[in-house]
């Protein structure tokens, strides 16, 4: 035997003999519980070692959803889990529904030994992903105006849309043809696609034996989405300019004694309070013969639910629709103009019946501190719904009844949802989808009114801090030093820091040796931003910063001397904006409080404290009675000593205690404790949700 031999059957040997000890497997990145949309699909992976090949199985252990969770595109470590909705009338029913995930990892081959690992995760439904809306836009040609051979023919989809921002992938493919054949070597064979996968396809019009109407389509998938819209190519061989071209139909039309108009998409919304009578007409058709030789056809379908509708004289040019009173439903007519070479041309017009008589309109609204919502909200606003406008078709509102209800976005809570005018804080962003969604219905009875829908985008994630000071104070100088740190291994772009004085105003501050006028900065990977800011003059206040994923923000008061140096300095935490805090409290001590409301409407701040040893309140007061409306203003800012002065005496009894800080709209605040009224440390705070 050769030595080459001997290598292979070594080899050879070395492929199906077991290890006696192969090794329990080591998951080296597990599954994390998360969250996901209805109706998408969410990509799944987790890798473990050994010193054997590996196999994985995929199981889902327990399935809130009846069903509707399913693992698809398994392969290895990796999966993709999707959850289909249970119908499009019901999205969003799954909120909250919860799928347990499981992936087993074992050895590929069972004579390496029966160990094996697992990973567990669970996966929270939350919101729904929406189908995108296909629309086909480029220069395809016309019945009129064909393009020939030799010329290309681009098709878009620029003007595509998703209600939840999601950018769906566009696929494009030929459908159905009419008219003539392709002339290619090889047979009635289409022209090649280029770019069938992408916003923008394209092709050169070939030979053809006459002209050819050719359906060009357009998918978009987006999740378990699959939303297909087709547009017509109308093309023709390069000689075949005197060659019999399709009629195109076109519908006018006319509701009662309205304007005329013509036929679009959107179909035409009809009153049928009382009967009226709509005019169709399609003599406004045109035909490269002349209309005068057209024949016109008349059909409907309709989905009527109450009511009657009758379409008189199908055969003629003009004909009408004869509407009875109180019908609802819908309705759509089509037009088919025929010449006389039997090539045809169809138009279509489509109507809703409402009727108004009986039913109440919902109109929805929202504001935040009395000014209408107009862009992206601020974590921890408080939103004003009204509903008050909703009414019958008279104007008359007594009787009716009224539900608000969240329909997407993270869940909230809504305050009086039966009510007119109801309220809701929003939360802070914290992914996708970064909007939430309500609608109003209104009852008269058991009449109910169309949905009125109102959506608000959540800006970036914010965080504040309560105090800052900048300034000379006899013969030191406050500066405040402001440490914001990403933690994470993505950048994050376009933060924005902005200091307000203590009413409200824009600080003017030096920072890092430059006057601030609040630019966007970056911030890199594991990376961090040190901001330094003085003043000519003692300036006290407040500062909010927004990012676009969570930083780690640390603010330091430091007092400075004559030579620059730091003689003493105190790190305050950044804080969420939020309407109740607590904190411990020890009597003997001195404790100071900043207070800044960055919402849009006064603050109403109480202190209260409990007793530890009794659990029984010693003091509530109004933190700022002396302001008008003992409330703190809009955007303001406030720090208090908690002196005798201001909290009342204590039981002679009480020692240590519980702080805590109640507003009735969002606020953020610091506590400090103090030794001469100098800063000596701050006090932990922690928000109650």
């Amino acid at each position: 035997m050769n030595r080459n031999s001997t290598v292979i059957i070594i080899l050879s040997a070395a492929l199906w003999v077991a290890s006696a000890n192969g090794g329990t497997p080591v998951f080296t990145s597990r599954l994390g519980d998360v969250q996901m949309r209805e109706m998408d699909l969410l990509g799944l992976s987790a890798h473990a070692t050994d010193t054997h090949p590996l196999a994985y199985a995929w199981s889902i252990v327990s399935d809130d959803t009846n069903g509707q969770a399913f693992f698809e595109n398994v392969t290895g470590a990796s999966a993709e889990l999707g959850v289909r909705w249970i119908s499009s009338t019901a999205a969003g029913q799954l909120n909250g529904s919860k799928v347990t995930i499981r992936v087993v990892a074992r050895h590929a081959n069972p004579l390496d030994g029966p160990e094996e690992a697992e990973t567990t995760a669970t996966v929270t439904i939350q919101g729904v992903n929406h189908p995108p809306v296909a629309v086909i836009g480029g220069k395809l040609g016309t019945p009129t105006d064909r393009i020939p051979t030799g010329y290309g023919v681009c098709a878009d989809a620029y003007q595509i849309s998703d209600p939840d921002g999601d950018g769906p992938r566009a696929n494009w493919d030929f459908g159905k043809r009419s008219g003539g054949r392709w002339m290619t070597p090889m047979g009635d064979l289409a022209p090649a696609l280029f770019g069938s996968e992408g916003g923008r396809c394209c092709f050169t019009v070939i030979d053809m034996t006459a002209p050819i109407d050719q359906e060009i389509q357009l998918t978009l998938l987006d999740g378990l989405h699959a939303v297909k819209n087709t547009a017509m190519c109308y093309l023709k061989p390069a000689d075949a300019a005197t060659t019999n071209q399709a009629p195109k139909a076109v519908i006018q039309y006319m509701v009662g004694s309205g304007a005329q108009g013509v036929a679009s998409a959107t179909p035409i919304t009809i009153n049928t309070n009382s009967a009226i009578t709509a005019t169709l007409k399609g003599d406004a058709s045109t035909d490269d013969g002349g209309n005068a030789n057209l024949t016109h056809a008349w059909t409907s379908q309709d989905s009527i639910t109450a009511g009657s509708v009758s379409l008189a004289t199908p055969t003629a040019a003009t004909t009408s629709l004869d509407i009875a009173a109180h019908t609802r439903g819908t309705l759509t007519v089509t037009l088919t103009a025929k010449d006389q070479g039997n090539l045809t041309g169809t138009a279509t017009i489509s109507f809703k019946f409402a009727d108004s008589a009986g039913s109440p309109i919902a109109r929805a609204s929202a504001s935040v501190a009395g000014q209408l919502v107009a862009g992206p909200v601020d974590p921890g606003t408080v939103v004003t719904l009204d509903g008050s406008a909703s009414s019958r078709p008279d104007a008359s509102k007594t009787n009716l009844t009224y539900q608000w209800t969240q329909t997407g976005g993270p869940s909230v809570t809504i305050t009086n949802a039966d009510k007119p005018v109801a309220e809701f804080t929003t939360p802070a962003q914290s992914g996708s989808p970064a909007w939430v969604k309500f609608q109003l219905i209104v009852k008269d009875g058991a009449t109910a009114s169309d949905r009125a829908e109102l959506t608000f985008y959540l800006s970036h994630l914010t965080f504040y801090f309560s105090q800052v000071a900048a300034g000379p104070l006899g013969t030191s100088e406050f500066r405040t030093c402001l440490l914001l740190v990403n933690g994470t291994s993505e950048p994050v772009n376009g933060v924005e820091v902005e200091f307000f004085d203590q009413d409200g105003h824009p600080m003017d501050v030096t920072v890092n040796g430059s006057p601030w006028d609040g630019p966007p900065f970056d911030i890199a990977p594991l990376s961090s931003k040190r901001l330094v800011f003085t003043a000519q003059n003692l300036k006290l206040g407040w500062a909010k910063v927004k990012a676009q994923a969570r930083l780690t923000g640390l603010l330091l008061y430091q007092m400075v001397g004559d030579d620059q140096v730091v003689q003493s300095q105190v790190g305050l935490y950044s804080t969420e904006a939020a309407r109740k805090f607590a904190t411990f409290y020890d009597a003997d001590a001195e404790i100071a409080i900043a207070v800044a409301n960055p919402s849009g409407q006064p603050a109403s701040v109480r202190v209260r404290i409990i007793d530890n040893q009794t659990g029984a309140e010693v003091v509530s007061r109004l933190l700022f009675a002396d302001e008008t409306g003992s409330a703190l203003p809009a955007l303001q800012h406030r720090a208090k000593f908690l002196t005798p002065e201001l909290l009342g005496q204590f039981p002679s009894s009480f020692s240590v205690g519980t702080l805590l800080v109640e507003s009735d709209v969002p606020v953020t605040i610091t506590l400090m404790e103090t030794k001469g009224g100098v800063v000596f440390s701050t006090l932990p705070v922690r928000t109650v949700r």
